[in-house]
């Protein structure tokens, strides 16, 4: 299932902010099968965006395929290498194959 979250401010806030140029939106996937994994992360970058002027948008993708088949872009994309299905690296080559320019990060 996927889920959205925004570290620091409300979803329209940070429309709102990032089109006056009043702070820098990172858009993060995070693909893994395990909620506290998702948990974790959502805290360290929360944690990490505090009072930095920069806010995460941090989206949450428990599959491959999920991922795979989003119709979103992002800055960065965090993946699992050890999923049921297909793993972390196997999906960094099909989202490179697709012309996907994001950083992406396998743990």
């Amino acid at each position: 299932m996927h889920e959205t979250h925004f570290c620091e401010l409300t979803h329209g806030d940070v429309s709102r902010h990032e089109k006056q140029g009043m702070c820098k939106v990172m858009k993060i996937a995070l693909c893994d099968d395990e909620q506290h994994i998702h948990d974790i992360v959502g805290d360290m970058i929360s944690d990490y965006t505090n009072g930095a002027g920069v806010f995460a948008e941090l989206s949450h993708y428990h599959s491959a395929d999920e991922l795979l088949y989003a119709d979103s872009e992002f800055d960065c994309i965090l993946l699992d290498i050890d999923m049921p299905g297909m793993d972390g690296i196997e999906l960094a080559g099909k989202l490179k194959e697709r012309g996907c320019d994001s950083k992406i990060d396998e743990t």
